[in-house]
């Protein structure tokens, strides 16, 4: 069975190849990841970010359309939620939501609907990679020697949301990376690869993210 997982960018697409694909890889499942193409020069192409909802929807159905034959292929994505463009199918709709699961579910649906295809397992990460970071102090130990005080805050917001780093909230301030950001500035410079050695064994991860486990669960019984 294949999987190829679309990411937002190259941060998720390192934690797909460097985690979520040997893990999955248990399950008899080979996994590759690539980011969405962003625009195209004639000498370069550019990847990373969602400025509207057209590219990735474009990447998609081409991706698709050229494994039409293969019954053992399967297409995922990895958004973030935080930072999702306003075009996205339902976007308007799924904000009055009152929850942020209810949110991701009317998204994850709309744009499954949109799609239309057996293989395609939408996925949108609650509300961003950053989320899975924080689950352990691990990755951020091993890079911030110098930052133990300020890792010791960051980890006390997961006991404040009961050990769930998925609602570790969305706000311009807030959302995780933000969070993040404002505790170690250096954090915005370091190499992603270098995060993914210590990251949390996936089925760590799933006890304390919810949709996550969800999504992988949906991936391991493919």
């Amino acid at each position: 069975m294949r999987i190829h997982i679309l990411c937002e960018g190259p941060t998720e697409e390192s934690f797909v190849n460097g985690c979520l694909a040997p893990h999955l890889l248990n399950y008899s499942k080979f996994v590759t990841a690539s980011c969405v193409i962003t625009s195209r020069t004639k000498h370069k192409m550019y990847k990373g970010g969602l400025s509207t909802y057209g590219k990735p929807q474009f990447e998609i159905m081409k991706k698709l359309d050229d494994q039409i034959k293969q019954n053992d292929f399967y297409l995922s994505t990895m958004f973030d939620f935080y930072g999702l463009p306003n075009d996205f199918p339902d976007y308007a709709i799924a904000q009055k939501e009152p929850t942020p699961y209810q949110k991701i579910e009317k998204l994850e649906r709309a744009f499954a609907t949109d799609i239309d295809r057996s293989n395609f397992i939408p996925y949108i990460q609650l509300h961003e990679f950053e989320a899975l970071l924080l689950v352990e102090s691990s990755p951020l130990d091993m890079q911030f020697l110098e930052h133990q005080t300020e890792i010791e805050k960051l980890m006390k917001l997961k006991n404040a949301h009961e050990g769930n780093t998925e609602l570790i909230n969305g706000g311009k301030e807030t959302a995780p990376s933000k969070m993040i950001l404002k505790y170690i500035p250096a954090y915005g410079k370091v190499k992603i690869d270098a995060l993914m050695v210590d990251m949390p064994r996936v089925e760590t991860l799933k006890l304390h993210c919810p949709h996550f486990k969800e999504w992988v669960e949906k991936l391991e019984n493919l």
